[in-house]
């Protein structure tokens, strides 16, 4: 795990963050994680790395555990199953895109189209969103800390959520996801809930 973080700043530090070096630095983690590693941390900077943390596969008595410190791009956790990640900074659009069984923890600004076609996950997005969330996920609980307005978030032109339960501190956010899921709540079986 030790040496994936060298390789990885080194493609950083180099401008070499290409989609083949993202591939490697995947394939490093999940055969480290195939032979008995665990609990990874990367020290991302602003590198606004793609495709990182992209087709991991945990299992379910073990799942896979990343932090990230710092800012990834786009395409983030895509296609990954059993992993438990933490972003302690912004992450870029179309990530955690047909995840299954995943937690992720995002502490700051999500991108656009975050979250498609997720399933039986959790997502906490402590920033805030930007267009289309949650676009056909199904079977997902999704914490949303800060204000945003049902608009923003659910669009119908994407697909509806099925099945999922939102969760947030945020009455105006609360609010405007009860009012405006109106039939389609009943339709999806989603539900919103005022949390403390």
């Amino acid at each position: 795990p030790t040496q994936m973080q060298v390789v990885l700043l080194s493609l950083i530090h180099e401008n070499n963050m290409e989609p083949a070096a993202s591939t490697l630095i995947n394939s490093l983690i999940q055969e480290s994680y195939n032979f008995g590693y665990n609990d990874f941390i990367f020290e991302m900077g602003d590198s606004r790395v793609d495709m990182f943390a992209k087709n991991l596969k945990g299992s379910k008595s073990n799942r896979m555990k990343l932090t990230i410190y710092g800012s990834v791009g786009n395409f983030i956790g895509d296609n990954s199953s059993y992993i438990d990640l933490s972003v302690q900074g912004p992450i870029g659009d179309f990530s955690f895109k047909k995840i299954d069984n995943c937690s992720v923890k995002i502490y700051s600004d999500a991108g656009s189209h975050c979250a498609s076609d997720a399933k039986h996950s959790y997502l906490e997005i402590g920033g805030t969103l930007d267009t289309t969330f949650a676009s056909r996920a199904y079977g997902c609980t999704f914490k949303i800390n800060q204000s945003v307005s049902y608009p923003r978030i659910i669009n119908s032109k994407t697909g509806y959520p099925s099945y999922c339960t939102f969760l947030t501190s945020d009455e105006r956010t609360y609010k405007s996801l009860n009012r405006n899921f109106g039939l389609q709540k009943y339709l999806h079986l989603n539900s919103v809930r005022l949390i403390k």
